[in-house]
This record gives structure tokens, sequence and C-alpha cells, in this order.
């Protein structure tokens, strides 16, 4: 065998060996991480969507109690309201709501009312026969044995999967005896599922497990699912993981799988990061066995191929009275046996001699050209790479170092004593490359995280001072360097910079246990603490819940944009009102949740003061837009304790307290809603005056009751109200309107009357508010009533508001004379206008 194969056959082997060792190792330790982190996060997503389902459950069940817990239903439920259905059961009622579904049972279990609506195609639908077998003797949900009892969950109806709550009906106080039952449902339908979806941020689907469809993949999980497996995991293929979990009727039976798709993109990142490990490996490998065989090749076998060719050139001189001995069989004992048939003088002795101290000059030379390839190669490494000699001196230092660090190699190499420390920490001290072939259990107290793998080692650090101040998270490896006969000659360390994982890390953390609008605790966090508390001695224990008034009315009418801010101010409330120690959560849309750990009653309710002298200062601070909570807390200051039983009592003071707060809160909006029109410049006080004078004048010459006359001053100045919520760029438009442009004006209507639905003392006149752009010939809008069935209170509004904003300045013409004006009346008298009523008015303006 020749020389050349001795030495390429075990280098190959070796290299060969570590990298399957390498490449198993990866796939041991790297992707079984990442397949674990995968894991995980589909736990959290599944367990976010469950939990985004139970608020919506908890949210429709809160309506129920709002309308139950109402003196007019229990009148109407008593027989003494006739109009309570024409006035609250509409269609807006149920599109509001975004019900399906509107029971009220009598306490004998007989319906009173049933309704169902159709919400996509917003029209009235019969009731399916199936769901009456739910309201049958024994139904959990007729089941309430005292006023603070509800029912809430899911029903599965040949329909699809229905959401339902169900409450008592009692007076506005919460107090018996009990009327009946008020039932409310939702369809858990598509577009449910996609608003679930685009309220989490989630891929969701929910299956029906009595589907004879089901897919046989279901079925395998639902046969998987148990309640110790809560939640399931399985890989679909190389892009897509799913989370499975089961989800009972209000029976406590399962009946629909929730399925949460999310791309593999942890998981294709885990293969990205060892298939780069294992190129990368693969290139240096072949880098420096290229350069062992071409070290090889100029060093030893070519020299000897042109020596032995020299000394036969020589033999054939016919000298050979001298013979050299080399025992062997490989290229150089044949060399030696060629060199015995040449050297026959001390002449060629000498020859030889100087030819042997050539040799070792050129090998020499070649040594140093194979250290300098070999600080090239580390010199263009793309980790951050030095090497120290015996002395921890350093002698090599790559460019990745001197970016890293900012230190010159000039700078840096030749010296020792720590010198290679104080840019990554500022001062001198050990560093991983120092422990490297040591057992010293120094180690620890530099690095806490490390592992020892024979002669290397491995270790993660913060370096606060590398890249000139900035910090980095640095993941390093340090091995030993050994001669050719075994002795240690130095030590080498690769350092990468592994900062954005670290704080990839730490975001998945934090967004794991915060609320990401308000970054306060999220519910999750808040349950978990529920449950440390519980199984703790840390006794009396506080727990205070509050809810945001009025936030569903600024949703609708100033935009969620505004509803978020409005939240965050109420996260900042709240934050700055308690201690470092007590848990601060936002627990639903608009619910946060406080635990106070330690804290007795007087402390809670010293808690609860600090509250609303916070909103107050809030308010003070920002009168546009003020803030109303309504609180409520309890203690349990014995153990064992139930959290559960004690966040519950704290809901139901707030939801009492609630009651007081909401009508006050929901008229300040009002008042606000108004000023937010007039500040946009569209109407202003002027006008409403005006327009308040002329339709009482009208008023009081058609001999209408005190009453109307009341309404008709509400209606000339909140007519308008709703327009709050159209866009300026179409308010304020000069020119005329597109068709799109038209329908968004006509929003305004439908929009006020909703606002006025929500304050108690505009509630009279929301049906004026919805009517009052009808016209005289049905070619108005929204309703397209016309002649007598528009009420006669808008059709003397019409005439007012159009003669006054026609006689005043507007941002986008000038205002027309009285006379202009009266001709534009007479018209459109007949077509927009009452005629009668046309010419009435024009008799009360003659004066003028």
């Amino acid at each position: 065998m020749t020389l050349r194969k001795k030495v390429l056959i075990p280098v190959a082997a070796m290299f060969a060996g570590l990298m399957v060792l390498l490449y198993g190792a990866a796939h041991s330790i790297l992707l079984d991480g990442y397949l674990e982190l995968e894991q995980e996060k589909t736990r959290e997503d599944v367990n976010r969507a469950v939990s985004t389902l139970t608020d919506k459950l908890c949210e429709l069940n809160r309506g129920v109690g709002d309308w139950a817990a109402w003196d007019d239903t229990c009148a109407f439920m008593a027989g003494d309201d006739p109009g309570y259905v024409k006035r609250n059961l509409i269609e807006d009622t149920f599109i509001i709501l975004r019900l399906n579904f509107m029971f009220f049972i009598d306490p004998a279990g007989r319906t009173v009312f049933a309704r169902a609506f159709d919400l996509e195609a917003e029209e009235w639908r019969p009731i399916p026969p199936a769901f009456w077998e739910h309201l049958g003797p024994g139904s959990p949900l007729l089941n309430h044995p005292d006023p603070e009892s509800s029912v809430q969950g899911i029903i599965l109806l040949p329909e699809g999967p229905l959401l339902v709550a169900a409450q008592p009906i009692l007076t506005s106080e919460r107090e018996g005896p009990i009327r009946g039952t008020l039932i409310w449902g939702r369809y858990l339908d598509a577009v449910a599922v996609e608003r679930l979806s685009a309220l989490t941020h989630l891929s969701l689907s929910v299956h029906r497990l009595d589907d004879a469809q089901l897919p046989s993949d279901l079925e395998l999980v639902r046969a998987a699912l148990s309640k110790d497996t809560e939640v399931l995991v399985r890989s679909l293929d190389a892009d897509s993981v799913a989370g499975y979990t089961l989800l009972e009727d209000i029976y406590g039976r399962p009946v629909l799988v929730l399925e949460v798709l999310r791309p593999r993109s942890i998981y294709q990142q885990g293969l990205a990061s060892i298939g780069f490990f294992i190129w990368s490996f693969l290139s240096v490998s072949l880098v420096v066995s290229a350069g062992i065989l071409l070290f090889l090749e100029k060093a030893v076998l070519s020299r000897l191929a042109r020596l032995s060719a020299g000394v036969g050139s020589i033999g054939a001189s016919g000298d050979l009275s001298t013979r050299l001995h080399l025992p062997g069989s490989d290229e150089l004992a044949s060399l030696a046996n060629t060199i015995n048939g040449m050297v026959a003088t001390l002449e060629h002795s000498r020859n030889e001699l100087r030819q042997n101290e050539e040799h070792y000059r050129n090998l020499a030379l070649q040594l140093q050209t194979a250290h300098r390839q070999l600080l090239d190669i580390i010199e263009f490494l793309p980790d951050a790479t030095f090497v120290i000699d015996r002395d921890h001196k350093v002698i090599a230092w790559n460019c990745a170092m001197e970016e890293l660090t900012g230190v010159a190699k000039e700078d840096i190499l030749g010296r020792g004593g720590f010198a290679y420390a104080p840019p990554f920490y500022g001062r001198p001290r050990p560093m991983l490359i120092d422990f490297v072939g040591t057992k010293d259990p120094e180690i620890g107290r530099w690095y806490k995280h490390y592992e020892i793998k024979g002669d290397t080692v491995y270790a993660e650090d913060y370096a606060p001072l590398a890249y000139g101040g900035r910090g980095a998270f640095l993941w390093a490896k340090a091995s030993v360097l050994f001669d050719s006969r075994g002795d240690r000659v130095g030590a080498i360390e690769s350092i990468r910079d592994i900062t954005d994982r670290k704080q990839m890390e730490e975001r998945l953390k934090y967004l794991s246990l915060h609320d990401s609008l308000t970054g306060l605790y999220n519910r999750a966090y808040f349950e978990q603490e529920m449950r440390r508390l519980e199984t703790g001695r840390r006794v009396p224990v506080g727990l205070i819940v509050c809810d945001v008034d009025g936030l569903k009315l600024v949703n609708d009418s100033l935009g969620h944009t505004t509803g978020d801010a409005l939240l965050v101010a109420a996260a900042g409330v709240l934050k700055e009102s308690f201690r470092a120690e007590d848990v601060v959560a936002r627990v639903g849309g608009d619910e946060f949740a406080v635990l106070l750990p330690g804290c007795d009653g007087a402390a809670v309710e010293a808690s609860c003061r600090r509250i609303r002298e916070a909103v107050a200062r809030y308010n003070r601070e920002n009168p546009d837009l003020p803030l109303s909570v309504s609180t409520g807390a309890a203690v349990s200051s014995e153990g064992p304790i139930n959290m559960d039983d004690l966040f519950r009592e704290a809901d139901s003071a707030m939801y009492r307290e609630k009651l007081h707060h909401s009508q006050s809160a929901r008229s300040t909006i009002v008042q606000i809603l108004m000023k937010v029109l007039e500040a946009r410049d569209y109407i202003t006080e002027g006008h409403s005056d005006r327009l308040e004078k002329l339709v009482v004048r009208m008023a009081r010459a058609l001999d209408l009751p005190e009453r109307s006359i009341a309404d008709l001053r509400l209606l000339a100045r909140f007519h308008d109200i709703g327009k709050v919520g159209i866009p300026d760029r179409i308010l304020f438009k000069e020119g005329p309107l597109s068709p799109e442009e038209k329908r968004e004006m006509q929003r305004h209507a439908k929009l006020g009357h909703r606002i006025a639905l929500s304050a108690p003392n505009l509630a009279p006149i929301a049906d004026l508010i919805l009517k009052h752009q009808e016209w005289w010939n049905g070619e108005g809008y929204p309703l397209g009533l016309k002649g007598e069935e528009i009420p006669l209170e808008c059709r003397i509004l019409a005439i007012a508001d159009a003669y006054d904003v026609m006689t005043n300045d507007r941002p986008y013409r000038k205002a027309l004379t009285p006379a202009q004006a009266k001709a534009e009346l007479k018209r459109y008298a007949g077509t927009q206008f009452d005629p009668r009523l046309v010419e009435m008015f024009l008799q009360i303006l003659e004066p003028e």
C-alpha cells in the first residue's frame, strides 16, 4: 500500500465518522427541541382558542343577564306590557346583539314568546323543531333554583352547533319572584368561527362528532382525546401541524372537535439550522482535507519522487561501493534501496549532505506556507474565531472577531493576561477557551449554562460590551489543539451571535403571559395565579373585577380604534392603583381582574377607592372621552380558598354596580358624541337652537301635546347624532356623492337609532331618529316609508331642518335668501315634504 493511500483512507474515514456523529447529535438535540417548542406553541394556540370561545359564551350570558334582570321584561312576562315585543324584539335588536334565537319561558315551562332570526339574510326564520326537545322537563336551561343561577354552553342541533345562555327573569334589582326564563342562542356557524379566527389570529375549524362524514383522522383524534389528554397535537405534513380539543354541550357530553391549524415554521427552521450546520462543517472539512493532501503532496510525496529520480541518475555512473540499509516495504525503503545503488564516493556523501540541507530548508518553508494557509482558513471562517498558544497568548484573530469586538488583530496578536476578555466584559477574566482540557470547577462561576464533552466545552453567555457596547447573547465552543505527538500546543474558540434567537424566545414567553393590547397579564396567567393561590397558604386573598362601561357604544359609534384607546387608558388607571406584587390582568374584551394576596376587606375596599380616584383624575385630565369603570370585590379570609367562587362573587358585585353606572355612562358618551359632531363643524349650537324654535312653533300651530313637543325638542338636537360615524371625506364633500358614498351616508340614520337606544334619555326618540330621512313620496331611507306612514314629528323636522340649512352658510356653500328657501320648499312639497305641512310652515314664516 502506498503512503498516499495510508494517509487518505484514515483522514476520509475520520471525517465521515465525524459527519455521521454530528448529524445524529444535531437531530437528537436541536430537532427534538424545535419539535417540543412547536407542540407547546400549538397547545397554547388551542387553549387560547378555547378561552376566546368561553369569553364569547360569557359575553352572551352577560347580555342575557342584562335583559332578564329588567323591570320591562318582568312586566312583559306578567302580561302588563303588550308593547314590549314591538318596542324591543325587532330585527335591529337581533342584529345588534348578533342573536339567532330568543325564548321567553314562563315558570310552568310554557313558551310566552320565541323567535328565530337569520343574521346573514337579516330575516325571520321558523324555530328548528329539534330545539324544542331541549326545553322539556328537567332541561338545564329551565332549571334556575335561585336568582343568581345561570346556564351557558353548547347545544348541538341538526342545523349546527348553537351557543346558548339562560338566566331567570327578575326585576332590575335582581329580585324575585322568578317570572320565568330568558334564553338566547347564537349559531357557531362558519361566520362565527371565522370571527373567532380573526379575533385570535388563528386558523380554526369546528367539527361535529355525530357527523357521519367525519374524516378518519378526526375519528382517531376523538379516540385519543380524554380527560388526561385535553389537547392533542398532530403533525399533518412537513408544512402544517394541528391541535385538537373536545368541546362539551350543556349536558357534559363531548359534541364538537375544535381544530387549530398552524404552519410548521418552527420545525422547518430546525431543519434549516441543522442543514446549515452540516453543510458548513462539510465545507470546512473539505477545505482542511484538501490542505492536508496538498501539504503531503508538496512536502513528502513529490519530493521523494524527485529524489528517487535524481539518485537513479547518479547510480547510472556504475559506482556501487556504498550501501544504505533501510528496512520496510514502503516508498522510503524503496528510496533507500535506490540510493544504495548510487552512492559510491565520499564526494557523493558530501553532495548528499548538501542536498539534505537544502531539503530541510524547503521543508521549513513549506511548513511556514502550511501555517499561513491554516491562518487564512481561520481568517475567513463565518464564526468569530481566535486561537491562543500554550502560554495563553493570542496567535490568531479573524475578521469576524474584529467585527464582534471592534479590536483589530494588530492590537491583540501576541498579548496574554486575558487580553481577549475586555472587549466582551470590560475587564480581564477567564473565557471559555481557558477551561478546555481541564476539570476546573471555576467554570460555573463565569458561565451559568455550559456543557463539557471531552476536550471541547460549549456555553451560552451575555457579553454586555460586544459590538462596541451594544451587547449580545453569544454561543461559544472551545477545543484543545495538539501537535503531532499529542502534546497540547494551544486552544481555539469559535463564537456565534444568538441574540435574535434569545430575543424571540423572550418575546414568545412575554406574549404567552400578557395581553398584546394593554400589556397587562392575560386570562391564562390570571387563572394560573388563581390556582396557585388555591394551593397556597397566603390568606386572606382579595379579588376585584372591573368592567369598562359603554365600550360597545364607543366601538359602534367612534370605531374600535377609539375603543382600544379607552381599554389602554383603563389598563393604565388600574396598573397605577395597585402594588407590584398584585396581579392585574385583562380577562375579557372589556373586563379586568386583580388578585390581592394578603389583603383583608379593608385593604380591598381601599383599593377600590383608589380605582375610583384614579378614574376621576383621568377624567379631569381627559374630558373629551371620559372613562367609567364598574367594580366588584370579594375577600376570602379562611382556607381552603375556592377562587372560582370568589371570582363569581366579585363578578356579581361588579354587575350590580354596573346596573347603576350603565345609564349615566351611556348618557355621558352620547353627550360626548354630540360634542365630537360639533367639533367637526358639521352642526353648531346656533343651528340646534334655531331648529328647536322652528319645530316648536310648528308643533304649537298643530296643537300637539306637550309630550310630542318635548320629543321634537330632543329630535331637533340629536337627529344627526349618527353622523359622528360618517367619515369627513364624505360629510364635507363639495361635489355630488358616488353611489357607494351615498350608501355610507345613509348609514347615519340606523347608527343614530342604535346610539339612541343605548341612552335612556334618548330612547323615546330612537324610532324618530331612525325615520327622520324618509320622504313623502317613499323615496327616502332607510325604510322607504311614504305619506302618513312617516311619523308627524319626522315630517315637521324635515321641513324645518331643510329651511334652516338653506338659509345659513355651510363650509361647502353660501346661504340662500329666505325667499329662495321658501321656493325650494314649495318645489319639493309632495315629493320630499308633506305638502299640507309645507303650506302651514310657510304661513308661520309670513311675519318674517
